[in-house]
């Protein structure tokens, strides 16, 4: 935990993934990244999703939801999924439930920070992950999420966020917005 006058911050290590290197180190050469991180045989390097709660206020504020539980058997294999749900896993460390959520910010809508904005019942069923929390982003991002490219088709996907905009739990900022006291 870190604590900044009244704030505290938690991070919670929300999945274990590997990932196209591309994605984390873009127009670096390999030569260059290689040094400090060896990729497996199909070229993929070890990512972590992390994801943040923040309390202040007497809120309980998550930052990026990862992946959560919504990822099939596929995907994890696809992957080389070691380690999921880590966010729901740390809040309940903590004594805190997902009900106990007030607000949740997507900082941008790529799949490895909005898929957990849902979650899968041992049912199979599709339900809010954080039903009491209001959940917001930028308005811009969301804007191009809705309209992925053949770059970004693969990262923003719709089932993510267009319910939440739709029912209206999701608000949508026009530029820097101060949401809660201390937190912009």
């Amino acid at each position: 935990m870190i604590q900044i006058g009244d704030i505290k911050i938690y991070v919670f290590n929300d999945a274990e993934t590997w990932v196209d290197p591309g994605g984390a180190y873009g127009l670096v050469p390999r030569v260059l990244w290689s040094q400090y991180m060896q990729p497996d045989d199909r070229h993929l390097i070890p990512s972590s999703t992390h994801n943040l709660l923040i309390q202040t206020g007497g809120k309980n504020i998550i930052v990026d939801t990862g992946f959560g539980n919504m990822l099939g058997e596929e995907f994890q294999k696809r992957y080389k999924m070691t380690y999921s749900d880590g966010t729901h896993k740390g809040l309940a460390s903590l004594g805190i439930s997902a009900d106990d959520i007030d607000m949740v910010i997507n900082t941008h809508l790529h799949a490895d920070h909005s898929t957990g904005n849902h979650r899968l019942t041992a049912d199979g069923e599709t339900v809010l992950a954080f039903p009491n929390a209001e959940y917001v982003t930028q308005r811009r991002e969301y804007e191009d999420a809705c309209k992925p490219n053949e770059r970004t088709r693969a990262t923003y996907l719709l089932q993510n966020y267009v319910p939440l905009v739709e029912s209206g739990q999701m608000r949508l900022l026009d530029g820097d917005t101060e949401i809660v006291a201390g937190i912009t």
